[in-house]
């Protein structure tokens, strides 16, 4: 069903692509013990709780983000205008 690693990895070591195990047919669920499932099911659920989290920091944080930027933005064009207007004021200089 599936393809043994060898002995030669190592923890530290990326085994190549040939060496990780496939499954070589699909797996009944009634074939899943009941303990690898539950364990599924909860690292599926702590991704979702995860992922949840993360849209609610982003969705909080978006406002803060677009003044930040704007900001940025005007500064960057404030700093381009003062340039501008440095090279007119001082032709020779530049």
């Amino acid at each position: 069903m599936t393809m043994p690693l060898t002995s030669a990895h190592e923890p530290s070591v990326m085994p190549n692509a040939a060496d990780i195990p496939t499954l070589t047919q699909a797996l009944e669920t009634s074939s899943i013990p009941e303990a690898v499932r539950v364990a599924l099911d909860v690292r599926e659920a702590e991704r979702a709780a995860l992922f949840a989290m993360s849209n609610e920091l982003l969705d909080g944080l978006r406002p803060e983000l677009d003044r930040l930027t704007t900001e940025l933005v005007r500064k960057s064009i404030q700093g381009l205008w003062e340039k501008r207007s440095e090279k007119y004021e001082n032709p020779r200089s530049q």
